[in-house]
């Protein structure tokens, strides 16, 4: 089977439209990695996109998984040939990977027998489990005065410069309780910077 090749036709910030056949047109979600070969660049480029949209004529719509800065017009795009997949199983434990599966901890590949795709539907009902199970923290205040559950979402409320920012890695990444913890911290203070 022949590559699908597009172009690039527009650039605005993350977000690249491509050009491809419209027989060839890839389906949304479907990865493309865009290569600065026959160009002369500082550096190379060698950015995964991900189809968002489909803008009709061939052209698609999609959102950059990296920097797009050096990208110009004209540049390759390559159909990868399914969505962006992440290593899954006990290798990825404790490890730390940007959202294209790539290991950015400094702690060398990371060790998987498969990869599955980031998006896809949620396990169905008899694949999920029943029971309510405490997670534990290791910090104890907050197992026993406020224990959470496995598999909940938790938020972390307070004012400024009372520790959230200490606890909350302490409770999920270090935890030697859980080491299977998934934290995603949103921060929007702005006090201090100018």
């Amino acid at each position: 089977m022949s590559e699908n090749i597009g172009h690039v036709i527009q650039i605005a910030g993350p977000a690249v439209d491509v050009q491809f056949t419209e027989v060839a047109m890839p389906p949304i979600y479907q990865a493309l990695r865009v290569v600065s070969e026959g160009f002369t660049v500082p550096s190379p480029i060698n950015v995964i996109l991900e189809v968002q949209q489909h803008l009709g004529e061939g052209r698609v719509r999609c959102v950059a998984m990296e920097a797009t800065d050096g990208m110009v017009r004209g540049m390759q795009a390559i159909d990868q040939g399914g969505p962006i997949a992440a290593p899954v199983g006990r290798g990825t434990l404790g490890r730390v990977m940007n959202v294209i599966g790539e290991p950015v901890d400094n702690l060398g590949p990371i060790e998987f027998v498969k990869r599955m795709p980031i998006h896809r539907l949620a396990p169905a009902f008899d694949e999920q489990s029943t029971t309510a199970e405490m997670f534990e923290t290791g910090v104890k205040v907050v197992d026993l005065i406020q224990p959470f559950l496995k598999g909940g979402k938790i938020g972390l409320f307070g004012g400024a410069g009372v520790g959230k920012s200490t606890t909350w890695p302490s409770s999920t990444v270090d935890s030697p309780c859980s080491p299977a913890s998934v934290s995603a911290p949103v921060k929007a203070t702005t006090s201090g910077w100018k």
